[in-house]
């Protein structure tokens, strides 16, 4: 089954992903409605997630931007307490905290989705860019690693993890992971600018020059 790959812009320059990845079938009871099951992974093949979507992601998103954040809190909770894991409900539930000046509140709905489905990639991609936009730049590297750990494609994880290593300023682990996004082809040419301003761009043979105090011009 092929991989459906979309990314969706989120602010400060970070992306995740916004679309399904493969589906993978679960041994769930498809005929109990949703408020009377537990948790369900977000990559299971259940037949409700689309409903459950359709009235609480775009909804709680118009709600969000219109200033309304309890009852946009609410939606996004009612996604996670069945989708724990689900990448977009998580990444809009921290931007709520975000913008609501509370960032810890997000903090359980990502240790959550973590404890109960610690081998999705997306989940700590998503974890990565709040702890990002939080100012946690260590603990965003480390989660965008964990993400790459699991999935080496998501390729907007390591596009993310340049990013955070620029911003502490660390440019040559910047430079390192900006080459290997740039080799796939990423389009996004943010993170290119940024390291050429600094003049820290250096193609990977170069870099290693760098590294071995061989010649080097940029």
């Amino acid at each position: 089954m092929g991989v459906s790959m979309k990314y969706r812009f989120i602010g400060w320059g970070l992306w995740i992903l916004a679309a399904s990845l493969p589906l993978a079938a679960s041994a769930i009871d498809k005929g109990r409605p949703i408020t009377e099951r537990g948790p369900t992974n977000y990559y299971s093949n259940d037949p409700l997630r689309y409903q459950v979507e359709s009235y609480h992601i775009g909804p709680g998103l118009r709600k969000m931007n219109a200033g309304l954040y309890k009852a946009a809190r609410k939606d996004f909770e009612f996604v996670l307490n069945h989708y724990p894991n689900h990448p977009r409900a998580l990444a809009l539930m921290g931007e709520l905290a975000i913008r609501m000046k509370k960032p810890e509140m997000a903090v359980p709905y990502f240790e959550h989705a973590i404890e109960m489905y610690p081998d999705t990639a997306t989940t700590y991609a998503a974890y990565g860019v709040f702890l990002h936009k939080t100012g946690k730049l260590a603990a965003a590297i480390r989660n965008y690693r964990k993400s790459l750990a699991l999935n080496p494609g998501l390729i907007e994880s390591r596009y993310n993890l340049a990013l955070a290593y620029f911003a502490m300023g660390d440019y040559v682990q910047a430079n390192r992971e900006a080459q290997k996004v740039y080799a796939e082809g990423y389009p996004l040419p943010g993170l290119r600018n940024k390291l050429r301003k600094v003049h820290a761009w250096k193609p990977l043979a170069k870099a290693r020059q760098a590294d071995h105090g061989g010649p080097n011009k940029d």
